[in-house]
């Protein structure tokens, strides 16, 4: 059986209302290389969806209108969504 295709990831979206999470998301994903674009809140984060094209998108779903970021975000520029945890 064949391994799935990797698909490089270099810019993402971390969404959350909570600052310390924000940060401390923000740092942890810059260290390992990537590019992070933050938003606290959905509208904000509506704005560089219009803006800019992301690999990944990292929400807080328990924000509220947190849904309208996944369905804008999956519509407009990421390929594939998936849910953790």
């Amino acid at each position: 059986m064949s391994q799935p295709e990797r698909v490089a990831v270099n810019k993402v979206l971390l969404v959350d209302d909570d600052g310390a999470v924000r940060d401390m998301m923000n740092q942890a994903l810059t260290r390992k290389g990537f590019e992070v674009v933050t938003a606290a809140s959905v509208p904000e984060a509506l704005r560089h969806i219009a803006d800019e094209t992301f690999d990944v998108l990292i929400t807080d779903l328990h924000m509220i209108e947190s849904e309208g970021v996944i369905s804008r975000a999956g519509k407009n520029c990421f390929a594939a969504t998936n849910q953790i945890g």
